[in-house]
C-alpha cells in the first residue's frame, strides 16, 4: 500500500498516531533547505558559528537576551565580551536526521538554528553522560514550543527559523542532540496527498509461531507503518530486504521514544509494554520490500 507522508495544521500527523512517532528527515542548510529526502542513518551535522564561547543565560531564553523561560540559580559562567551567534545546523544533502555533539558549561547555553516549514514535524532527542542536558524549542517569533525537554515530537506552526536551546540542569553537560524532520511532512505535501490518511497495519503471528513476514511496495514520498503488541522483557528482531536495497525501518516505542532510525537489521530488548511502531520508508525511488519480525 503506497501512502503519502502528510502532516498539516489541524490534522493529526502520522507521527502522533503512533505515540509521537518520529522518523527520517529532510535535509536543510543555512542557504539551501532540502525537504522530502531520506537518509540511511543519522549523520553528523555541519554546524557553523563560533562554538568556542558560550553565553551566560539559562535554558529557555533567546540569544539576544529576550527571556522566554525560567532562570536557574546556578548560572555562574562569566559572560564573554563578544558572545558567539546561534549556530546554524546544516544537514547533509539528502539527509533526514542530523546529530550534533558538544559540552555546555554550567549556567551557559548553546543555541542551534534550523529552517523548517509550517506543518512539518520536528523530532528532538538529547542524551548526556550524566543525564543532565535538556533543550527548549522556540518558534520563529521567539515563543517557547517545548521547555526543558529531552525527547519531543512537535508539529511546526509556521515557516521560518526555529531555535533549539541546550543547557544543563546541573553542572557541565556533555551531550548529543539528534534532530529529525521526517521527509514529506510539509503543508504542501499534505494538501496534495490523494492517497488518504496513513493506515497502521497490525502485525499478528500465526498460532504457535513467533515471527511474521510482510511484503509491500512504497515510493520515497510515502511511508508504511506497522504496529505490534509486545511486553517488556521480550526481544524484537527485525530485518528488511528490498530488490534495490532501498528500504529501511524506524522503530518507535509505545511512549513515543525514537529507538532506531533508518536501519535494516536490528535485535532490540524491549523495556515497555504496549504497541511498538515499525515505519518502513524508501531511501529513493520505489522500494519493493520484505519485512521479517520475530519476538522472543
Amino acid at each position: 500500500m503506497s501512502l503519502k507522508k502528510s502532516t498539516s495544521r489541524g490534522r493529526q500527523p502520522w507521527f502522533a498516531l503512533a505515540a509521537a512517532a518520529a522518523v527520517l528527515l529532510s535535509g536543510c542548510s543555512s542557504n539551501d533547505q532540502q525537504t522530502g529526502a531520506t537518509t540511511t542513518a543519522p549523520v553528523e551535522a555541519t554546524v557553523t558559528g563560533d562554538d568556542s564561547t558560550t553565553t551566560e543565560n539559562t535554558i529557555g531564553s533567546r540569544q539576544d537576551g529576550e527571556s522566554t523561560g525560567d532562570t536557574t540559580d546556578d548560572s555562574t559562567t562569566t559572560t564573554p565580551a563578544d558572545p558567539s551567534p546561534p549556530r546554524v545546523v546544516a544537514f547533509e544533502r539528502g539527509a533526514s536526521a542530523a546529530v550534533v555533539s558538544d559540552s555546555v558549561e554550567r549556567g551557559a547555553r548553546h543555541t542551534y538554528t534550523i529552517e523548517a516549514g509550517e506543518g512539518q514535524t520536528m523530532e528532538l532527542l538529547i542524551t548526556s553522560l550524566e543525564d543532565n542536558a535538556v533543550f527548549d524549542l522556540l518558534d520563529p517569533d521567539g515563543d517557547v514550543l517545548e521547555r526543558e525537554q529531552k525527547n519531543t515530537t512537535t508539529v511546526l506552526p509556521e515557516d521560518g527559523i526555529y531555535e533549539v536551546v541546550v543547557g544543563g540542569t546541573r553542572g557541565n553537560a556533555t551531550y548529543e542532540l539528534t534532530i529529525v524532520i521526517p521527509p514529506g511532512t510539509s503543508a504542501d505535501d499534505a494538501e496534495s496527498a490523494d492517497d488518504g490518511p496513513v493506515v497502521f497495519e497490525a502485525i499478528e503471528f500465526e498460532p504457535g509461531t513467533s515471527s511474521a513476514t510482510l511484503t509491500g511496495s512504497i515510493q520515497d514520498s510515502a511511508v508504511k507503518p506497522y504496529t505490534i503488541e509486545v511486553s517488556a522483557g521480550q526481544t524484537m528482531a527485525f530485518s528488511i530486504s528490498s530488490i534495490q536495497n532501498n528500504a529501511q525501518i524506524t522503530l518507535v516505542s509505545p511512549s513515543g521514544t525514537l529507538m532506531m532510525v533508518d536501519v535494516t537489521l536490528e535485535s532490540v530488548p524491549l523495556e515497555e509494554d504496549g504497541s511498538y511502531t515499525l515505519i518502513v520508508s524508501a531511501t529513493e525511488g520505489q522500494a519493493i520490500y520484505e519485512l521479517v519480525v520475530t519476538v522472543t
